[in-house]
């Protein structure tokens, strides 16, 4: 890349374009070169437990279809289960510790794993969002509820329990009362008809 960059162009660029290029082909030197020094390790569920020879080959498959099948919905597997305390399988462990043996005798440990992870994915979003302690998950909550009742966004009413049985209170849900009242109206196929 550098050396098409070097060598002189057929029509006039701009100072400042050509000196964006240089830069530009200097960072892609720069990323190739880290892609191929240090390609990053593959993460395993076999690393958090031991296993025999034959269930590694075995589990070591597994992790190479869950992979592509996963890479094809857009989601890294290595980030998924990594046992950094960061990743949704990892507080998952943390969270319960039965995990791991839970999964070591599952019949397949990696689908297992990875049913784990996004069952648990919700719960880690929220204690990222909100917290672990229920003091902490109260205030953060109230936080957030004071800050959108500080941008203008009104509290709903609720509906008192008169509204709520008449229905009134939901559009879609007809009441017992309108229901009989509508069944009072009609009384004969004469005057459905209007003969």
């Amino acid at each position: 890349m550098k050396e098409t960059l070097n060598k002189e162009v057929l029509f006039p660029v701009d100072k400042n374009e050509q000196e964006s290029m240089q830069q530009l082909a200097e960072k892609l030197e720069e990323l190739n070169a880290q892609k191929t020094a240090a390609p990053t390790a593959k993460e395993t569920i076999s690393d958090d437990f031991d296993v025999d020879a034959e269930r590694l080959k075995t589990i070591e498959k597994c992790e190479a279809e869950m992979r592509e099948l996963l890479q094809m919905m857009n989601i890294n597997y290595d980030d998924l289960i990594r046992m950094d305390g960061k990743s949704v399988y990892s507080r998952a462990v943390s969270a319960n510790p039965a995990v791991l043996q839970h999964v070591k005798n599952a019949q397949n440990p990696v689908l297992e794993a990875v049913k784990i992870s996004l069952q648990f994915k919700p719960y880690a979003e929220f204690m990222e969002k909100y917290g672990q302690e229920p003091d902490e998950i109260f205030q953060n909550i109230k936080q957030e509820i004071a800050d959108q009742n500080d941008k203008g966004q009104q509290k709903t009413a609720t509906p008192s329990v008169t509204e709520i049985i008449e229905g009134s209170s939901f559009s879609g849900t007809p009441s017992i009362q309108k229901q009989t009242s509508k069944k009072q109206d009609i009384q004969t196929l004469a005057d459905i008809f209007n003969k």
